[in-house]
């Protein structure tokens, strides 16, 4: 197959939305892989940065392997390569995106071509920053080894750790795994709370429906937050613009269940989990900090659960985070590293070597390190 790949930077977007079918059968059922996902967040998040996508097409001129990254100049990291879809938003198990049956071959293609152009004036780089990798993604370790063997300095810190079930398929099974003060606590929220007359679940399942849905999660999620005196998420307009652009696609494609509580008609909590080949990923959520004479989270937390095994889902991930909570519902953690890898030149070297160090901005200029040097690095 080698002798047939062709490989390319795409810069326009519109170019990757033009084949947007074809990238999304890359993502292998993850949702935060999808261009419906990645696309929303390049609208909204791009700022000064360019797109940056190594695509390889096979002889047919089909995609069959993506490297999703943006490019961005800073001072402190220069020619800076990192994931779409990085930052506050959380994408979780972002990957090179390859077909299975050639993935070797295929990620030492864009390993090789991403080498060779290092030191290049159009797709040159300085660092590639990979932020909460998951360690047993075996395409991010041959990624890293490859890069490495080729001389690339190749460095690693521990990430914020996944959480998830990986057999929720059967809810009485699942059930027998959790302690038996959990198990009976479960039963008794759901018995209780949702066969009474005042608390109705609700799901949404049109445009009117959503958009109730909707507005109940970014009141309760704010309001949640404000009684702990933090900021939630949707303070930021560009997060609340792209989550909403994405909920409503992931709406439309079935591939978003939005549910929330309603206690005499008032909403009390709700909730978004993102549903795909995968399983099914908890993203959002929010609280009403006023009900105190029960949890309403754990009981939408319950019973969204409880869905997703009568589904079969097989997986329940709740994502990066360490909150006791998860591990109380048998989630197994996932460890998760940033990695960092700069190319054998002389500036990046120094750049990676004051990360590595702690050294701040500040010392890099007194080492003469201006956007002078960083042009022609």
């Amino acid at each position: 197959m080698q002798d047939n790949l062709r490989i390319e930077c795409l810069r326009n977007a519109d170019d990757i939305l033009a084949m947007q079918d074809q990238w999304d059968s890359l993502a292998e059922g993850v949702p935060f892989r999808r261009w419906d996902w990645l696309g929303r967040w390049w609208n909204e998040f791009a700022g000064n940065a360019e797109l940056y996508v190594i695509a390889v097409r096979d002889s047919h001129g089909r995609l069959a392997a993506a490297a999703p990254f943006c490019r961005e100049t800073t001072l402190a990291s220069g020619r800076k390569l990192k994931l779409l879809g990085s930052g506050k938003v959380c994408s979780d198990y972002l990957t090179l995106m390859a077909r299975p049956e050639h993935e070797t071959e295929l990620i030492g293609a864009m390993t090789h071509w991403l080498h060779s152009v290092a030191g290049d004036k159009e797709h040159g780089w300085d660092l590639l920053e990979l932020e909460n990798i998951p360690d047993c993604d075996n395409r991010w370790g041959e990624w890293r080894r490859q890069l490495n063997d080729l001389g690339n300095d190749v460095h690693t810190r521990a990430a914020i750790q996944c959480w998830r079930i990986d057999e929720l398929d059967d809810w009485e099974d699942y059930l027998a795994r959790l302690s038996k003060s959990h198990r009976k606590k479960i039963r008794r929220m759901l018995k209780r709370e949702l066969t009474s007359e005042h608390i109705v679940a609700r799901r949404a399942d049109d445009e009117a429906t959503f958009n109730l849905g909707w507005d109940a999660l970014v009141d309760l999620h704010q309001r949640r937050w404000a009684a702990s005196g933090i900021e939630g998420c949707f303070s930021c307009p560009k997060f609340t613009a792209f989550l909403h652009g994405a909920a409503i696609r992931f709406h439309q494609a079935d591939r978003l269940d939005l549910t929330w509580l309603e206690d005499r008609g008032q909403p009390v909590a709700a909730q978004i989990d993102l549903v795909d080949g995968a399983g099914v990923f908890s993203y959002q959520a929010g609280i009403d900090p006023l009900v105190d004479d029960y949890s309403p989270g754990q009981v939408l937390q319950a019973s969204m659960m409880h869905q997703a095994a009568n589904n079969k889902v097989g997986r329940y991930d709740f994502l990066r985070g360490d909150e006791g909570y998860k591990a109380s519902w048998r989630a197994v953690a996932v460890g998760c590293s940033t990695v960092r890898v700069t190319p054998n030149r002389t500036l990046p070297k120094i750049r990676s070597g004051a990360w590595s160090t702690g050294q701040t901005v500040k010392a890099l200029l007194k080492a003469g390190l201006g956007r002078g040097e960083e042009t022609s690095a």
